[in-house]
């Protein structure tokens, strides 16, 4: 995208750009031009000699709308991302970013038009954590347009963190016995299997639905996590694709329990393909209702399937199980993730501390 400035001393216009010549982006600038119109018309006379793509439409970039790069965006991040999270990007940037900004011209958005915006997400509601991350979309998008249409940087620079407003979300978990209650009164064999897998193993909902009989080794009481389903796509009902990180491929080792029920589940079921459904994994929607039905019937506290893989963790660290340990059974790419997830459940050790510190002396 083409820069106009105007000299303070002399009043004349000039026109910066970048081109590639010769496979390399090098900075252009036509100067000396009595009014931006002169050096509009020579910036377009430059890009037409030279085949140059015209990065300004309608003449002027006055003109443009910041949904034109919001558009060239989401071409590029097409390519770059697994279908399943394009998807939810898209639908997000759509939604919260096209909506307000797409019809503005691009010289118009200002880093006021922007505090503008946030303070109408923060009063339509969303969670902080939402906001983060359509914030962060409109940074890519602006970084996008920095770096390959040559859009000023300093908006981006300029566009301060969200303040948070509202408390932090607590963690929702089971105890062992609310589980206990729970899957006491689940009278569906594979919605019972499914909610111990996921309590004992500490999947993702996806992962769990991704499993096939296949990747099960009832021998050596473990399963390999290698896949993800999701719904989150267009023309098909599922996809199943590669895991969230490259962490979360792993082995995962199972109680003798939960293998002996996988075994038995197993033997009314010779020809299924996937663990959790059959010729095709269960539908996302109907487990999400065998959950709320059960708990409303066990009359356990209300929490997300989601919160089964936290109520998993939590298990595994009140009974001293390493925090290295349990990252890894959850698939986390960092321990990080997982100690800022986790460590105020981990118990204090104070005592221990001191303890060590006296075989000194």
């Amino acid at each position: 995208m083409a820069s106009f400035e105007q000299s303070k001393s002399s009043k004349l216009w000039s026109v910066r750009f970048r081109v590639v010549e010769n496979g390399k982006t090098k900075n252009k600038r036509l100067s000396g031009f009595k009014t931006k119109k002169e050096a509009l018309a020579a910036y377009t006379e430059y890009c037409q000699s030279q085949k140059i793509e015209e990065k300004i439409k309608e003449g002027s970039t006055e003109s443009v709308k910041f949904g034109y790069l919001i558009d060239k965006f989401m071409e590029y991040q097409k390519s770059n991302l697994k279908s399943t999270t394009y998807y939810d990007a898209e639908i997000r940037i759509k939604n919260h970013i096209t909506s307000y900004f797409g019809q503005i011209n691009i010289d118009d958005i200002t880093p006021r038009v922007v505090l503008e915006w946030k303070l109408v997400k923060e009063n339509e509601g969303y969670s902080f954590g939402f906001r983060q991350k359509i914030l962060g979309d409109l940074k890519a998008i602006l970084k996008f347009a920095e770096t390959y249409y040559d859009f000023p940087p300093g908006l981006r620079a300029k566009i301060t963190p969200l303040r948070r407003t509202e408390a932090k979300r607590e963690m929702q978990y089971w105890s062992a016995d609310e589980f206990r209650r729970f899957i006491s009164v689940a009278d569906k064999d594979e919605y019972r299997l499914l909610f111990t897998f996921l309590y004992i193993c500490g999947c993702r909902i996806g992962e769990a639905l991704a499993l096939k009989w296949a990747d099960v080794d009832l021998n050596n009481n473990i399963v390999n996590i290698h896949a993800s389903m999701s719904t989150k796509v267009k023309g098909a009902p599922y996809i199943i694709t590669s895991p969230k990180t490259i962490s979360s491929t792993r082995k995962i080792s199972i109680t003798k329990r939960l293998a002996d029920d996988m075994r038995a589940y197993r033997a009314n079921r010779p020809n299924d393909i996937f663990v959790f459904g059959g010729t095709r994994p269960l539908s996302d929607t109907s487990v999400s209702r065998y959950f709320k039905r059960y708990i409303e019937k066990s009359g356990v506290k209300k929490i997300r399937i989601h919160d089964l893989r936290h109520s998993c963790a939590s298990l595994l660290i009140s009974n001293g199980c390493s925090i290295v340990a349990v990252s890894k059974r959850l698939g986390h790419s960092d321990i990080r993730e997982t100690l800022n997830t986790y460590s105020h459940m981990m118990p204090e050790d104070d005592d221990k501390i001191i303890s060590a510190l006296d075989t000194v002396f």
